[in-house]
């Protein structure tokens, strides 16, 4: 039986095999393999692979990025002794109906001006070239190429547009195949009592860690997890069928998950079209912040520590101190911005400071929990999330104008903490 799932980044390996084992083809246009593992890791950062499986094994797969209201599709595959048996374009089907689920007017792609045997193909399928741009600079081609650009309008999709009789669709996150394993039906209060049940601390009842949106006792067809509910996660998990969304931070714009702060209250139109949409989607969100911070190990710490591979460095007496091999902060600021896949980061330090061992304060834990860690003697620098301006920032400046070793980076709140919603969806 063929199986579609989305990809999770434990697949990074396997994808960047399939990818270059079906784009060989093109070795003689561009002289080397058509992607490495930091490539494909960059793409599973920036939007999502969908796996087509056989038996368990990966034979196919498909790239699509949403930006805006168009969906980017790339990176077509299908394993080359099984080419010619009509699954590209049953990837293509899938990867549209997912498209115009996430609320996408058109999808985008383009091909390399050598490739003029695949042209052809997308044009059967409905796309047609809307024009050509350069090719970088930085892409070393083997012979004089451009990129061809081609796009294809979607009709909003509607029940039953996937080619069902040719494959079984099963797009899953992990925490929802678990769900489809035991094959009964579950709501949502269920789910968070097993949560509940399972974690290592007691419940307390004073906490944010509550439903904010939703029946509590609705089925569950899907569980999406996340570090912050914006819109485009919402609207990708109901693409994805999930309607349980568990999230880490606010959904409405306030600890509390009230509107007290909008100056227009529940008449903000950005706030009551977020409603509407989780509305008329049945949606239901929960809260899960405190309690897996309290948990017997703290899940965002977790979750942050295996995305860095920081495990065999941390501190057995304090998990949130690590002694690392000695380096520059440069350079180790330069592998986390890799790792965790961040676009922007701020050093105040000298970027050719030897730094050996490291404090980490994830989130906005506030400045009394930053400089305490800052004034360890043997700690060289803090790796913190959302550290105030005229707090903790000016105190290392200050400590380094004194001629103190200390130094700073700063991750902003979200890339400090998001990874730690991936252990949740693990745990």
């Amino acid at each position: 039986m063929l199986t579609i799932r989305v990809a999770e980044n434990s697949d990074v390996d396997a994808l960047t095999q399939l990818i270059n084992a079906a784009f060989e083809v093109e070795r003689p246009f561009i002289g080397a393999d058509r992607i490495d593992r930091e490539g494909t890791l960059k793409y599973l950062r920036t939007g999502q692979f969908l796996l087509l499986e056989e038996a368990g094994a990966l034979v196919g797969c498909v790239y699509l990025e949403k930006r805006s209201d168009r969906m980017y599709l790339g990176l077509l595959c299908v394993e080359p002794a099984l080419q010619g048996r009509g699954l590209g374009r049953d990837l293509m089907t899938v990867a549209e109906d997912f498209a115009a689920n996430s609320g996408c007017c058109t999808i985008d792609l383009r091909t390399i001006s050598p490739r003029t045997d695949i042209q052809p193909f997308y044009k059967h399928l409905g796309y047609a070239v809307t024009g050509t741009s350069p090719m970088p600079a930085e892409i070393a081609m083997a012979v004089p190429s451009y990129f061809v650009h081609m796009s294809k309008s979607l009709q909003k999709a509607e029940g039953g547009s996937m080619k069902r009789t040719l494959i079984c669709l099963l797009l899953l996150c992990c925490a929802s195949t678990a769900m489809a394993q035991e094959k009964k039906d579950i709501t949502a209060n269920e789910v968070i009592e097993r949560i509940k049940k399972n974690l290592g601390v007691p419940w307390k009842n004073e906490t944010v860690d509550t439903f904010k949106s939703g029946d509590p006792n609705a089925q569950v067809t899907g569980i999406a997890t996340t570090m912050m509910t914006t819109l485009d996660v919402l609207q990708r998990a109901a693409a994805k069928g999930d309607n349980l969304i568990i999230t880490h931070e606010p959904t409405f714009y306030d600890h509390m998950d009230t509107s007290k702060e909008l100056p227009m209250g529940e008449s903000d139109p950005v706030l009551t079209e977020k409603r509407r949409f989780i509305e008329d989607h049945h949606l239901i969100i929960w809260r899960f912040h405190d309690h897996w911070h309290r948990n017997t190990r703290d899940g965002i710490l977790a979750g942050q520590v295996h995305a860095l591979g920081w495990e065999k460095y941390q501190d057995s007496a304090n998990p949130y101190l690590f002694t690392i091999p000695e380096t520059t902060v440069g350079k180790l600021a330069d592998e986390i911005q890799t790792n965790l896949g961040i676009h922007v980061m701020r050093i105040v330090a000298d970027r050719d400071m030897k730094v050996k061992r490291v404090a980490y304060s994830p989130g906005a834990s506030g400045f009394h929990r930053e400089v305490g860690a800052l004034e360890m003697p043997d700690v060289d620098l803090l790796l913190a999330g959302e550290p105030r301006e005229w707090e903790t920032v000016e105190y290392v400046a200050d400590a380094i104008a004194e001629g103190r070793h200390k130094a700073l980076i700063i991750l902003s709140h979200v890339p400090s903490e998001q990874f730690g919603m991936d252990e949740c969806a693990k745990w």
